[in-house]
């Protein structure tokens, strides 16, 4: 079974879960960066990947309300 969380009207998202997994990721690495011999990540290089995570299920969420009421 594919874990799910509760996307804004309530329903089962497996995506969200994914996204908010990948969020909480990034911004582990990005906040220990250079810490344990890890190499240090740059501020416009987790800006990157925070939009390549989250815009996409942005865009989904305001296509749902704005197109699909």
């Amino acid at each position: 079974m594919i874990p799910s969380v509760k996307d804004s009207r309530g329903r089962p998202s497996h995506t969200l879960f994914f996204v908010a997994t990948a969020f909480v990721a990034v911004t582990v690495k990005f906040v220990i960066g250079g810490f344990f011999g890890l190499p240090v990540v740059g501020l416009s290089e987790y800006g990157a990947a925070f939009a390549a995570i989250v815009v996409p299920y942005i865009g989904r969420e305001w296509i749902d309300k704005t197109v699909r009421p």
